[in-house]
């Protein structure tokens, strides 16, 4: 997502979307709820590389592939 996500203080317990898709409500156990403003995801997912590539911020490099997917062959995914 784009920009600095809130941290929590306990479990999610609830999710729901607003009708435009642009804004996901979020209810915890610390009795709070959260507004995340989603951005530009929803247009983005049609096009499932293309919302993989804008998540992982243009992907992994080779260090990280190596850190987060050990034994599997690195692919430059979004190139």
């Amino acid at each position: 997502m784009a920009g600095e996500t809130p941290p929590l203080d306990d479990s999610v317990d609830d999710v729901a979307f607003t009708p435009d898709g642009r804004t996901l409500l979020t209810a915890g156990g610390d009795s709070t709820l959260r507004l995340w403003n989603l951005n530009a995801l929803p247009a983005a997912a049609h096009d499932s590389k293309r919302l993989a590539c804008q998540v992982a911020d243009g992907g992994l490099n080779r260090d990280q592939w190596a850190q987060h997917a050990p034994g599997l062959t690195y692919q430059d995914l979004f190139r």
